[in-house]
């Protein structure tokens, strides 16, 4: 890992610690459940055609299942394209699926935040009890099949 990657994905663990850390005492033993994370890049997205080979992201995950939301904080580097969307999708590394489970809202180069509302509690849950059969997939006009694409994870619980 490139030591900007290794800084950004830094600053992004500094930013969830910093909401862990805020969180109230009376948070319940699932709060660790429920921030995720993924690095993006083009050669995860699974094609043809094939991803964004210079674009790389880091992502940041909350969910929120009694709210009904799930929200992002979003670092993307050299997408090419505009119209820049973000979306939450079912499916295992490797695997492609047509199913959006959950459009997040758009994004941009730089770093970017967004939320969707709204979602069935039995999505976040789903997301929550399983996130490595679900990954973050980010399109634009110059890859409409997807530009860069994330399998979630749980965060260290440090």
């Amino acid at each position: 890992m490139s030591v900007r990657r290794l800084l950004v994905v830094s600053m992004l663990a500094v930013a969830a610690g910093a909401t862990t850390v805020a969180a109230p005492a009376s948070a319940n033993h699932n709060s660790d459940r429920r921030n995720l994370s993924a690095l993006l890049t083009g050669r995860q997205v699974v094609g043809p055609p094939a991803g964004d080979s210079n674009a790389w992201g880091v992502t940041n995950v909350q969910l929120r299942p009694n709210q009904g939301r799930i929200c992002f904080t979003m670092l993307l580097s050299k997408v090419d394209g505009t119209g820049l969307a973000v979306r939450l999708r079912s499916g295992r590394a490797g695997e492609e699926t047509n199913a959006v489970d959950v459009a997040l809202g758009s994004t941009r180069n730089g770093i970017s935040t967004g939320c969707a509302t709204a979602v069935a509690e039995a999505t976040v849950r789903a997301v929550m009890d399983n996130p490595r059969r679900h990954y973050i997939e980010v399109t634009s006009t110059a890859f409409a099949d997807g530009a860069v694409r994330g399998q979630l994870q749980r965060q260290n619980s440090n």
